[in-house]
């Protein structure tokens, strides 16, 4: 389906959450295929934001990055005017997007510009030569005297070995300086196009305006489908990494601690989202049972945690926990500490604190999905995933669903995670 996008639209109205998504055209939507265009209506008047999420598959570090600042640059900067809508682009490791935000008057001016990024990528050699040393500059900026920032890098390459997920979105200096303007223009024509991207409008506006808009603007077709495998996984092998980072003086020290774990049965996508949300939760509580009760109120091994479940696709998850010690205490005996803790999930979580956090949750979950910003912020979410976003009713479906054996099922897969990575920052670290 290629050339203008048809003027002919099946509204699929989101009646609790006040969300519509446009499929194109009703005959595909009616195969089930993904729409490519979502409209969302929140409570921001006058304002539109407009997302073009463009799916790649990462092969070598930086590519799409610097093929995000070319496109950026041939088809954006220095053609919205002063009054211009604000505006931004990124790059995860998954999806480039172009982000354009303004007054909904300006919708065909956005639509515009968003739709040049789609065009054959042209920038001047001089220029795309330069901008390696604007990635450059933003290296410094991002990475350079950010420990934080340098484990991560380092901790995904590890974990995520094999995978999209363990390929640098900025790549390292040598990397940058060897990015070829004539591979850059390769990914772009195969990443970027008609049929190849997924649009995402929310604010004060509806589908049928953006439908129009689409219309007037002569945008190209969009994509049919959202939803690959997030990261390309690469099943995980087992073994553990230890990193050590000098921090300057004066800086707290901290550790940072992530495990992959397989599960034994596949999980529905929409479900493990909430049940890896919930589980953090409980870990994260002062309750019998949490990992934050063991460290920082029963042991007093650590002063600060942070603990966060995430799921990666139906049969992974990760699990990553940042945690500073208590005064006196060494990153030996934290470490041994919380390699404990993780180890005793196996024992499963104690049926009061899973009610007592179980009430909680399901409260706020309700109550954050009823909300059209928090719907419009999912479904932005999900399609930078490469997912199709869960329907709006998803909390009120999925909340009977939650049980205590699975928690504990999921529970006891992270007490045997397969690849462990552990970093620790601090001034003394061992070399």
């Amino acid at each position: 389906m290629g050339g203008v996008i048809l003027g002919i639209f099946m509204l699929l109205h989101d009646s609790v959450f006040g969300s519509l998504a446009l499929a194109l055209p009703h005959s595909l939507s009616l195969l089930g295929i993904a729409p490519a265009v979502y409209v969302t209506q929140t409570d921001t008047p006058g304002m539109i934001k407009l997302t073009l999420v463009v799916p790649y598959e990462a092969k070598e570090p930086g590519y799409a990055h610097y093929v995000e600042h070319l496109t950026w640059l041939a088809a954006i900067q220095g053609r919205l005017a002063s009054s211009a809508p604000d505006n931004n682009a990124f790059t995860t490791q998954d999806v480039i997007m172009y982000e354009l935000a303004g007054p909904q008057s300006r919708l065909d001016d956005m639509l515009s510009s968003l739709k040049r990024t789609l065009e054959p990528l042209a920038v001047p050699r001089r220029k795309a030569d330069a901008e390696r040393n604007v990635i450059l500059r933003e290296y410094d900026f991002r990475v350079v005297g950010n420990p934080s920032r340098q484990a991560s890098d380092v901790l995904d390459a590890y974990l995520y070995e094999g995978g999209t997920g363990g390929i640098s979105v900025l790549g390292n200096p040598d990397d940058i300086r060897a990015l070829s303007y004539d591979k850059a223009k390769a990914l772009h024509d195969a990443t970027h196009g008609p049929g190849k991207a997924i649009l995402i409008a929310s604010g004060d506006t509806t589908p049928e305006d953006v439908a129009d808009a689409l219309v007037r603007t002569g945008f190209p077709a969009l994509a049919l489908r959202a939803n690959i495998a997030a990261h390309h996984l690469k099943e995980p092998g087992r073994g553990k990494m230890t990193v050590y980072l000098s921090m300057p003086q004066g800086t707290r020290p901290r550790m940072v601690w992530r495990g992959l774990a397989n599960l034994d049965l596949p999980v529905s996508y929409d479900l493990l989202v909430v049940e890896c949300g919930l589980l953090g939760d409980v870990l994260s509580s002062a309750l019998a049972g949490g990992i934050d009760n063991e460290l920082r109120y029963n042991r007093r091994l650590a002063e600060g945690l942070s603990i966060e479940v995430i799921p990666l696709d139906e049969r992974h998850v990760e699990m990553r926990i940042w945690a500073e010690p208590d005064r006196g205490v060494s990153f030996d005996l934290l470490a041994s500490g919380l390699d404990g803790a993780v180890s005793r999930l196996l024992r499963g979580i104690p049926p009061a604190s899973y009610e007592r956090v179980l009430r909680r949750f399901r409260r706020d979950l309700e109550e954050e999905n009823g909300s059209p910003k928090t719907r419009a912020e999912v479904i932005a979410s999900r399609l930078t995933e490469l997912r199709v976003p869960p329907p709006p009713d998803n909390a009120k479906r999925l909340s009977p669903e939650l049980s205590l054996l699975d928690i504990n099922i999921l529970a006891a897969a992270l007490s045997r995670t397969q690849r462990v990575a552990v970093v620790y920052m601090g001034k003394d670290v061992p070399p």
